[in-house]
């Protein structure tokens, strides 16, 4: 998929109407105009920073913009999915008082089910021009990223083709679909210990490691043992030079920064794995972890070099 048709796709996903052509417009001069203000903020400092500020900058307001379009279809497509059962159940309601479909999704389209309402509309009008009405409804499956939206739209679609009662379909299906609802809740519960487990790793022992790690080598590097020790004569080599490890205290805390927050992305996939199935899900995580972990990695450092009279 081209790029211009993965954001036409997250836009539809997020019921967002604005043309395509003038949304990548858009995000061309959000990311050029980071890029200047990065590059302004970090031209007076060393060359190695401003590099990888101008580098990262472009990602990251990728990054943000297609995370803020994919976590809203994400939302979207939650809240359809808890209320579509009811509407189902509303629109056989419907049919059984002698309806026809199309009267029947336009009492059913009301504002308490959401971003159903329109979709409902929508099939209603469809319904009434030459679209068939099965057709209709696998139209509005194509705008929600949810695969749960999909398997039970198709299932009905395929239950009126095949000549099936309308409303046993949807009674049925709505009935499977809490049915579906309840075991998710289910095996949400059972796997909060591992999404426990995984956030005390990234967020308290990983940070405590890493923090306790660079006051040790600050504190090693402090003791002004910066020569060359030689070894006494007759040895025949020298021992290794203390002065390196001065070197490492320079660069310690900002590897420890990196690593943690490469520790803090794996984790958000894993819990967005163990949670909803995708790790990309998991992404909303993301930040949260790494402030807190960053946070832990601070407060270790300030602790630590009370105890040993640094800070």
């Amino acid at each position: 998929m081209s790029f211009k048709g993965l954001v036409t796709q997250l836009l539809i996903y997020a019921d967002i109407e604005e043309p395509v052509n003038k949304v990548v417009y858009g995000l061309i001069k959000t990311m050029i105009g980071m890029t200047l203000i990065m590059g302004a903020l970090l031209f007076y400092g060393p060359l190695f920073y401003f590099i990888i500020g101008m580098i990262i900058t472009p990602f990251i307001v990728i990054g943000t913009f297609f995370a803020i379009l994919y976590f809203q279809g994400v939302q979207r497509a939650n809240i359809t999915e808890e209320v579509l059962p009811e509407a189902l159940v509303l629109m056989s309601t419907n049919l059984k008082s002698g309806l026809t479909p199309d009267k029947a999704l336009l009492m059913t389209a009301r504002p308490e089910f959401g971003p159903l309402e329109k979709e409902l509309k929508f099939v209603a009008k469809e319904s009434l021009t030459t679209v068939p009405f099965e057709d209709a409804i696998m139209e509005v499956a194509k705008k929600f990223n949810s695969n749960t939206i999909a398997r039970t739209l198709k299932l009905i679609s395929e239950g009126i083709k095949r000549g099936g009662e309308m409303s046993s379909i949807l009674e049925n299906t709505a009935n499977h679909m809490r049915e579906v609802s309840s075991l998710k809740r289910q095996i949400s519960a059972e796997v909060m210990l591992q999404v426990l487990f995984i956030l005390f790793a990234s967020v308290v022992a990983a940070p405590l490691m890493f923090g306790t790690s660079t006051v040790i080598i600050e504190k090693i590097s402090s003791l002004g043992i910066t020569t060359a020790v030689q070894a006494p004569q007759g040895v025949g080599s020298s021992l290794p030079q203390m002065s390196k490890i001065g070197d490492a205290a320079q660069y310690m805390l900002q590897y420890s920064i990196a690593a943690i927050a490469l520790n803090s992305l794996f984790a958000s996939f894993i819990i967005g794995l163990v949670q909803e199935g995708k790790k990309v899900s998991g992404i909303k995580f993301f930040p949260a972890i790494l402030v807190f972990s960053i946070t832990i990695v601070f407060i270790t450092r300030y602790v630590m070099g009370l105890a040993l009279k640094i800070v």
